[in-house]
């Protein structure tokens, strides 16, 4: 959700972009205006500050096929082969973060661990296949 409005960590020798929020697809066109507060606080880390629509709000979303957000059965893969590709790649990702002091390094930072994830996912489980029952506009071709 963070794209903009400022640092979310200011401490006394440097200011990171450090405090990452991330939505499900579900979740993510329910979130109103995404900022960072400007109270202070007794924290180094400032506080975010979002909005959710109301349920009523929420316009239905029709899923096409093509738009499927699901890329793996989960739940029919290899959960330890998973884990051991995480904890094999968990420092690295921590030194990748740590070492980032500007919006850019963490963003390259966070590329690198989704580039990681997906190719520990890639081994680790098969690639999901919708079922026309959960689309709304009938049977795949």
């Amino acid at each position: 959700m963070n794209e903009k409005d400022g640092p979310t960590y200011s401490g006394p020798t440097r200011e990171s972009w450090i405090d990452v929020q991330a939505a499900s697809i579900g979740v993510a066109p329910k979130i109103l205006n995404w900022r960072v507060s400007e109270v202070t606080t007794l924290s180094d880390h400032n506080l975010i500050l979002f909005s959710l629509r109301n349920r009523k709000d929420i316009k239905k979303l029709n899923r096409t096929p093509s738009l499927h957000t699901r890329k793996y059965a989960t739940q029919a893969g290899n959960w330890y082969s998973f884990k051991q590709g995480d904890l094999k790649h968990r420092r690295i990702w921590e030194d990748h973060i740590n070492k980032a002091q500007t919006k850019e390094e963490l963003d390259n930072a966070i590329n690198t661990i989704w580039g990681n994830l997906e190719d520990i996912s890639h081994t680790s489980f098969p690639t999901f296949l919708p079922k026309a029952k959960y689309f709304h506009g009938g049977p795949l071709n």
